[in-house]
């Protein structure tokens, strides 16, 4: 393997340990990035609530309650029969509603309406406790007490409208907060772990040349050269000798 290989291969086990080891603190920053964006969405306060305290439903007659809505909206009903036989409980659109007008104009005694929503809808009942989010438009909720002779007491709550910010742009919120943390702490993450990889795995230098070192040797004094044809003097007697005598001709000693 190359040293780039093995440099890579070495930056991702760095990557990997440090995530494990940091998966806590990535969760957390994850964690405060949702609730950060959360808090910059403003939420929308427009929520309605329309109280029904101690509202009495005469017998053989009804009730209605308009609640308008946008897309998001969300309608929670909360009802309950105080006293006096049950009640119907009936949510539905402008269209069923006024068909159930004019079904109701030439009856004598009321009836329960054909087109109304089941979820949040019930049929002789004591109380009713259900949410859901029908859509955009002008819904009417119907009170019936069908009973001939006596009259019931209904209390409780309406509640419509939007108390919450607008789902798909909170998800987008959020989402965009993750991808920015993620991306930070990936960054933060592969810098720091090519730094540490770089100084344990650098690449060894090449040597830096030497000139090259002169050997000392001891000087030696140069032999004095002789020339044949030269006259020599003998170092005791100071006298000229012979060219080829070993002996000094004048004192007898050896040259």
């Amino acid at each position: 393997m190359t040293y780039r290989g093995k440099q890579i291969e070495e930056t991702i086990l760095a990557m990997k340990d440090l995530l494990r080891r940091e998966s806590k603190t990535v969760a957390s920053v994850l964690a405060i990035a949702a609730l950060a964006s959360l808090a910059l969405v403003p939420p929308n306060v427009s929520a309605a609530t329309i109280p029904v305290n101690d509202v009495i439903v005469e017998h053989s007659t009804y009730l209605n309650y308009t609640i308008p809505l946008q897309v998001s909206d969300t309608v929670t009903i909360d009802l309950d029969v105080q006293s006096g036989p049950n009640l119907g409980f009936y949510f539905m659109n402008e269209d069923g509603f006024d068909a159930y007008e004019k079904m109701m104009e030439g009856s004598p005694a009321p009836s329960p309406p054909s087109g109304y929503s089941p979820a949040l809808s019930l049929e002789d009942t004591a109380s009713i406790h259900k949410s859901d989010m029908p859509g955009e438009g002008v819904f009417y909720l119907v009170i019936l007490n069908d009973d001939p002779s006596q009259a019931s007491t209904v209390t409780g709550s309406i509640v419509y409208g939007a108390q919450y910010p607008d789902a798909l742009f909170t998800i987008l919120i959020i989402a965009i907060a993750v991808v920015f943390v993620i991306a930070t702490v990936a960054a933060v993450l592969i810098t720091r772990s090519m730094r540490a990889r770089a100084q344990q795995y650098a690449p060894p230098g090449q040597p830096t040349p030497r000139p090259p070192q002169s050997q000392s040797h001891p000087k030696v004094a140069p032999r004095p050269v002789v020339s044949q044809g030269a006259i020599q003097t003998c170092p005791k007697c100071r006298m000229p000798v012979p060219p080829g005598k070993a002996v000094c001709p004048n004192c007898g000693s050896r040259l």
